[in-house]
This record gives structure tokens, C-alpha cells and sequence, in this order.
């Protein structure tokens, strides 16, 4: 179990950019397709040589797009085919999302096709991640009666239980933190038994020490509803998400928004007592269920 202190990652500062786009220091839309790629070609099982091969250049510029030090379109689409991803729609989305740093190099907004799927590509490869949600609990942590619930509630927030568990690739030692609002133990999203079960789950999650759960008081004003920090290849990526897109932030930006985290981290209850807090909130389901069951 990590100890409760503020901050998970060492911000560091970035260096002057380049004269080429291309080589300037990572993009927020740079890190998100750099990890989405390394995922598909985990997912099909090739190798950074067979990548190269295809883009005839060295390995070492196919782990630099991978780490988002280094992209370019017209070396993205062939590897985007060589995994299989025929979709237009959802090539057209890391099109767009590639082209956005024209506008703005340290933010990325992702609205196409298939943005689910390269926010968990982000989440699988992050060597740590500290998300704040205040009005749902984090995939990451959602029971399967949970997220089903999400599902019928709304099938764009229920999708994401489709997708892969974070940890089963990338990352094995991930250093994780929830931050979850006071309010979401009190809410039965799916009845009082699903959230019995919730608790339980976020328990089990606690003492098996997969994440790091802590319970921030309702009094804390944080101003976001959903915020997630994760670090990839040593770089941090702000993740603001809503029911059918994301905002991905880096640089000075991300900095900001990592404050946020911190102050809502300071103010949460600490460990032994946020585990408290959801002990007495299943206990609570738990006896409601029983009076309506």
C-alpha cells in the first residue's frame, strides 16, 4: 500500500521546443496516439522490428512515436493498418486528433470513434494514474454488477466496461489512487444490493493493494467532476473527460491540473479512515437490500 502523501509523479520542466514540429517536446495528442499504437501492436502481438520493417526506418523511431516524442501522419496510417485498424471513422478520429496540435500543442480534444479505446490505451500504459471522480465510480474500479448498471443508465458511460482491464497489459506495478467524492457511497446507482456489492469490491480492491481508494470529504470544492493524472514515459497527461469526449492536457496545463489533484488528495480522509467510510456504506446497502429484497 502506498503511503498517503500528496503527489504521485515528478513534474519536471519541459525543454526549448525545436524549429520541427515533429521533434518538439511530447504533444498531449502525441502521448495519446504514441500509447494507442503501442497497444495495438501489443494487442496483435507484433514486434518493434516488424513496425520498422513496415515504415523501412530504424526501431528506435517506432519506441519514439510510441512514447510520443516523435509522430508524424504519414508514418501513423500504415502502422494503423498493419494492426488491423480498417475502421474509417476511427482513422479518420486519430487523424484529427493528430492535426489538433496545429492549433494547440499541449491540448488534444478526442470526440471521434474510438476514444474510449485510446483512453484506456492511455490508462493501460501509465506507469502511475490518480483519478478524482465526483459523480461515479472509475472503470478501474467498478464491479461488473456496476458497470452494468452504468450500461443501462447510459451505454455511452456503460461501453467502457467493454474494455480491457487496466493492468492486464502494460504496466504490472502500476502506482494507482482513486479519489472518490464522499457523495458517490451515498448514491445507489443500480440499487441498494449493486452498490453493497460496489463497496465490497472497493475493498477487496483496497486490501489486495491494487489502488490506493481515498474518500474526499463532501465539503472539498474540487473543480472538476472527473479528472485523471497519469504518467507515461516519464510525462504527465491531464485526462478531462465527459459522457462522449476527452480533453487531454500536457505540459503547463497539466501541471495546473495536477495542483488540483493535490489539494483534493491533502483533503481526502485517510487511508484506514476512507476505508472506514466505505465499510459503513455497505454495511448501510446492505441492510436495505435485505429490507427489500
Amino acid at each position: 500500500m502506498t503511503q498517503h502523501q500528496p503527489g504521485l509523479s515528478v513534474r519536471s520542466g519541459e525543454a526549448s521546443q525545436p524549429t520541427f514540429l515533429a521533434e518538439r517536446p511530447r504533444s498531449a495528442a502525441y502521448v495519446v496516439v504514441g500509447a494507442y499504437l503501442r497497444h495495438l501492436r501489443h494487442c496483435r502481438g507484433r514486434r518493434l522490428w516488424e513496425a520498422a520493417r513496415v515504415l523501412d526506418c530504424a526501431i528506435s523511431k517506432v519506441s519514439r512515436m510510441e512514447g510520443g516524442s516523435y509522430m508524424q501522419e504519414k508514418d501513423v496510417l500504415p502502422l494503423l493498418r498493419m494492426y488491423g485498424l480498417l475502421d474509417v471513422e476511427q482513422v479518420m478520429a486519430v487523424r484529427h486528433l493528430l492535426q489538433s496540435v496545429g492549433v494547440s500543442h499541449h491540448l488534444g480534444t478526442d470526440v471521434g470513434l474510438g476514444w474510449e479505446d485510446r483512453l484506456a490505451a492511455c490508462e493501460q500504459w501509465a506507469a502511475s494514474e490518480r483519478t478524482y471522480s465526483a459523480y461515479r465510480m472509475p472503470r478501474l474500479v467498478q464491479s461488473a454488477a456496476y458497470a452494468e448498471a452504468l450500461r443501462r443508465i447510459s451505454p455511452v458511460l456503460g461501453d467502457e466496461s467493454r474494455l480491457e482491464t487496466p493492468g492486464t497489459t502494460g504496466h504490472s506495478r502500476r502506482q494507482v489512487t482513486v479519489l472518490l467524492d464522499e457523495l458517490i457511497l451515498e448514491r445507489p446507482l443500480g440499487g441498494a444490493a449493486v452498490m453493497a456489492e460496489q463497496c465490497e469490491h472497493l475493498q477487496s480492491v483496497v486490501e489486495q493493494g491494487i489502488a490506493e481508494v481515498l474518500v474526499v470529504p463532501a465539503t472539498v470544492l474540487v473543480p472538476c467532476n472527473y479528472l485523471s493524472e497519469l504518467e507515461i514515459k516519464g510525462r504527465l497527461l491531464s485526462v478531462r473527460r465527459g459522457p462522449q469526449a476527452v480533453l487531454y492536457s500536457s505540459g503547463p496545463e497539466a501541471e495546473s491540473l495536477g495542483q488540483v489533484l493535490d489539494r483534493a488528495y491533502a483533503a481526502a480522509y485517510p487511508p484506514e479512515h476512507s476505508l472506514g467510510r466505505i465499510r459503513l456504506a455497505r454495511q448501510g446497502f446492505e441492510r436495505t437490500a435485505g429490507r427489500t429484497s
